[in-house]
Parts: structure tokens; C-alpha cells; sequence
């Protein structure tokens, strides 16, 4: 059911975002991964691949109007375009 779907997740290196991404990526959905903290973003994808996932991560500072336009560019030029929006805490998905 959700194998077709798209999460953009933001702050998804750690915390409640780190949760999302973890159980979306158990879900069978794609994952388009957003945080500013780099390093630990790199980490998080490489683990979420290993498993299989399909993850694409994008250093994304959601202060910064461009970095978010940059993520969204990102999302919409997948094979599977972000659907729907579940905002919680620090994260969001399309």
C-alpha cells in the first residue's frame, strides 16, 4: 500500500524524525531525508540503505527559503512524487 508513496521527512537524523523515517522506510516507502546536521544525516541514510530502503538525502536548513525550495526540487524530480502530509514534532512528510 505504501511502497508507491514518497516521505520527505525534515530533521530526520535523530529524535522523532529518525522514528518516522524508520518506520516509513519499514513500510516499503521511498525516503527523501532533510536535516542540517550533515554528518549525521550521511550516517542515518547509509544505515536506512543498508536495510534496503530507498533513501535520498539532502542537507536542508528549513530557516533558509532556498535549502527548502532545494528540497522540494529534490522530492518532485523522484520517479515517485511525494503524496500526502502527516506534520508531527519536527518532521513532515508530503
Amino acid at each position: 500500500m505504501f511502497g508507491r508513496r514518497t516521505a520527505v521527512i525534515t530533521g530526520a537524523s535523530s529524535g522523532i524524525g529518525a522514528g518516522l523515517a524508520r518506520h516509513s522506510a519499514g513500510l516499503g516507502m521511498k525516503l527523501v531525508l532533510a536535516d542540517i546536521a550533515a554528518e549525521r544525516l550521511a550516517e542515518f541514510a547509509g544505515e536506512l540503505s543498508a536495510t534496503g530502503a530507498e533513501v535520498t538525502a539532502v542537507v536542508t536548513g528549513v530557516a533558509d527559503p532556498a535549502s527548502v525550495e532545494a528540497l522540494a526540487d529534490t522530492a518532485y524530480t523522484l520517479p515517485r512524487t511525494p503524496s500526502g502530509r502527516c506534520p508531527q514534532a519536527r518532521s513532515t512528510c508530503w
